[in-house]
C-alpha cells in the first residue's frame, strides 16, 4: 500500500465527520468495538453469514459532491470464495439485516466478484474478486458527484457498480463480512486518492462552470 497516493487531508477532500458502527442495528454474529470503528465476525470458518454492519450516519459530502468511506481489513479467513462487501443504502437503517443484498434501496459490490443495483433482479460481474484481501488493505467506495460508483483497493479502482446513484439523498454505509473478511476498521477521515478526488472536483466544477455560463442563453 503506498500512503502516498492517497491525497492529502485538505479540507477541501477530506471527509468532514467520520461515522461509527452502529451496534443497536448489527448482525448477531457482529461484535463492535466500544469506540465504534471495528467490526468483527465471530465466525472462524468463514461459512456463517450474518455480517452487515451499518453506518451510524449518513456521508458527507466532498467538495465536488461526492462521497466517500474506507475502510481497514484487520483480520481475514483463508480459503473463501468471496469477500468483503462494501455498500450504501438511500434508506435509513432502522432494523437487522443478515445479509448485504437484502439491504433495500442499497447497491453494493464485493461479494465473490459481484455487485447488486436496485430494481436489478440479476447479480452483476464485477470481474474481480476481494476474496484475497488481506490484513492491513485498505478498501474504499467512492461515489463520484456524478453518482457513479468505484470500489478501490489500496488506492487503486477495482470495480465500477452499473447505473448510477441519486445524489439528492442521504447516503448510509455499510459492509458484510463475508467469507475471507474476518474484521475491519474505519479509516476516519478517509481520503480518495489524489487522482480520483482531484478529478472528480474538476470535472465537478468544469460542469458547474458550464451550467453557470449557459443559464442566461
Amino acid at each position: 500500500f503506498d500512503p502516498s497516493a492517497v491525497a492529502p487531508m485538505s479540507l477541501a477532500m477530506r471527509v468532514r465527520t467520520p461515522f461509527r458502527w452502529d451496534d443497536s442495528i448489527v448482525s448477531p454474529m457482529v461484535v463492535v468495538s466500544t469506540n465504534g470503528l471495528e467490526a468483527t465476525h465471530t465466525d472462524e470458518s468463514g461459512d456463517a453469514l450474518k455480517g452487515v454492519v451499518f453506518g451510524d450516519r449518513d456521508l458527507p459530502c466532498l467538495r465536488s459532491g461526492a462521497k466517500y468511506f474506507e475502510v481497514e481489513i484487520l483480520a481475514t479467513r483463508p480459503d473463501q470464495t468471496d469477500g468483503i462487501v462494501m455498500g450504501i443504502t438511500s434508506s435509513a437503517p432502522t432494523e437487522i439485516v443478515e445479509i448485504a443484498d437484502k439491504v433495500p434501496d442499497s447497491w453494493s459490490l464485493g461479494y465473490g466478484g459481484h455487485a447488486r443495483v436496485p430494481d436489478v433482479a440479476e447479480i452483476q460481474e464485477l470481474g474481480w474478486n476481494p476474496k484475497d484481501l488481506r490484513k492491513g488493505d485498505h478498501v474504499g467506495l467512492f461515489i463520484t458527484h456524478e453518482g457513479e460508483i468505484l470500489l478501490l483497493a489500496n488506492g487503486e479502482e477495482k470495480a465500477k457498480a452499473p447505473g448510477r446513484v441519486p445524489l439528492d439523498v442521504s447516503l448510509y454505509p455499510f459492509i458484510d463480512l463475508l467469507g475471507s473478511c474476518k474484521a475491519v476498521a474505519i479509516v476516519p477521515d478517509a481520503a480518495p486518492p489524489q487522482e480520483f478526488a482531484k478529478a472528480d472536483v474538476e470535472e465537478g466544477e468544469q460542469e458547474g462552470f458550464a451550467s453557470w455560463l449557459f443559464s442566461g442563453w
